[in-house]
């Protein structure tokens, strides 16, 4: 099929930006972000264990790690469109299965889709894009994308909680609604999406800050740096730390004393903060770069768990929960939006795709293993403030492993400079 010139044109990247923002709202936001509020519906219709249910998560972490190791490969082999709309079939196909399935085993394959459908339609997929198209301002469009999953989330939940209380069954009226909205963007795609085939720089791209458009290294180049591998350590635990909070925040600040309107509160402020705080960390990124962004989210990680250990009832203990709320959301784009920024800034477009697989591969083992370990901290000693501290410490040697590993990286940019 003959291109037509508007697709290699700077207006089409507005139209390409559209498709990825509208593809994040409604996959993750709607498959992810809201997908706490079918947990007791769906137990309960089925008469199953919360515990065998929530299985499902686990088969979705890890296809998602298993798949996402293979992304450059597959991008190679088969270009972007076909792997979103792959990944969107997947999405449609687990829906379906999330609302027939009657056994563990249905739900469980949902959980495989939906991993598999996740890995060629949100952050590696979206990043992949954003990487190849944006010339300036890389990392405040990557946050502007990936920010619908928050106002995706906070859609869903209003449209979708109501559908499910309809009746015992309603659950599966709301899956049902979710495969159809995945079908329309998956015609958005099918139509008015299509592949980038430049794989040349142009020199005003290759000018632009914050290495934005670095050529980098082979994946077999990069494989052989000690500072790749530090980097993944670095990514791993503090996907490990994120999740951990994530999946046990409300639980962590009932031991503070504080009232449950109180706490709903903070997670409210937490909820809206979160999808400007991605947009903040890539503008953040654009002004400053990668070693202030990523120190200023790590600092605010480590400010938050001090707040959580002195925080109360008392007047001083909620400004300090406030405050703290605020910090936990600036942390949080260290799991999403840093991810694909990471990939570009430490190896280069030369080996993008790979790399960038490689690191969220790595993020899903993460956080799959988060989970368990903080409420492991709860169920052998009655409360988190181990757990607290535990992470502080961990928080404290990645910063350490980032900056290290950052310093040799640059090091290296420096000696391919003078070949």
């Amino acid at each position: 099929m003959k291109r037509f010139k508007f697709y290699d044109s700077p207006s089409y990247n507005i139209v390409i930006y559209v498709l990825c923002f509208l593809m994040i709202l409604i996959c993750l936001g709607f498959c992810s972000t809201c997908k706490t509020i079918f947990l007791t519906p769906v137990t309960s219709a089925l008469n199953m264990s919360r515990s065998a249910f929530s299985v499902s998560d686990t088969f979705r972490f890890a296809s998602a790690a298993i798949v996402n190791a293979f992304f450059g490969t597959l991008v190679t082999r088969f270009g972007t469109k076909k792997l979103i709309l792959a990944g969107l079939i997947l999405l449609i196909a687990s829906m379906l299965l999330f609302a027939f399935s009657t056994t563990l085993s249905g739900f469980y394959l949902a959980g495989a889709f939906l991993g598999a459908g996740f890995s060629w339609t949100t952050t590696s997929m979206v990043g992949s894009i954003i990487r190849r198209r944006a010339v300036k301002n890389v990392g405040t469009v990557m946050g502007i994308v990936l920010a619908a999953n928050g106002f995706g989330g906070t859609i869903a939940t209003n449209i979708l909680t109501p559908i499910i209380a309809s009746d015992v069954f309603g659950y599966k009226k709301a899956y049902i609604l979710i495969a159809l909205l995945i079908s329309v963007i998956f015609l958005l795609f099918l139509f008015l999406y299509a592949d980038n085939g430049k794989t040349q720089l142009s020199n005003d791209t290759k000018k632009t800050k914050n290495n934005t458009a670095f050529e980098g290294f082979s994946i077999k180049e990069i494989l052989k740096q000690p500072y790749f591998y530090l980097f993944c350590s670095f990514i791993f635990f503090s996907c490990l730390i994120l999740q951990g909070f994530v999946t046990s925040y409300a639980s962590i600040l009932q031991e503070t004393g504080l009232s449950k309107s109180f706490i709903t509160l903070m997670i409210s402020i937490y909820t809206l903060t979160l999808a400007f705080s991605k947009i903040f960390c890539g503008w953040l990124y654009d002004k400053l770069g990668l070693k202030i962004t990523v120190i200023i989210c790590l600092v605010c990680g480590m400010a938050n768990i001090s707040a959580l250990l002195i925080m109360g009832d008392s007047l001083f203990g909620k400004i300090i929960a406030i405050i703290s709320a605020l910090l936990f959301a600036l942390s949080l784009p260290l799991e999403t939006v840093m991810l694909p920024i990471y990939a570009g800034d430490i190896c280069g477009l030369k080996s993008y795709n790979d790399v960038l697989g490689i690191f969220v591969s790595i993020a899903y083992v993460g956080m799959a293993v988060a989970p368990p370990i903080m409420n492991l901290f709860y169920d052998f000693l009655g409360n988190y403030t181990l757990g607290l501290i535990s992470f502080l410490i961990l928080y404290v040697i990645i910063t350490i492993v980032f900056i290290v590993s950052k310093n040799l990286s640059e090091k290296h940019k420096k000696q391919l400079e003078r070949m």
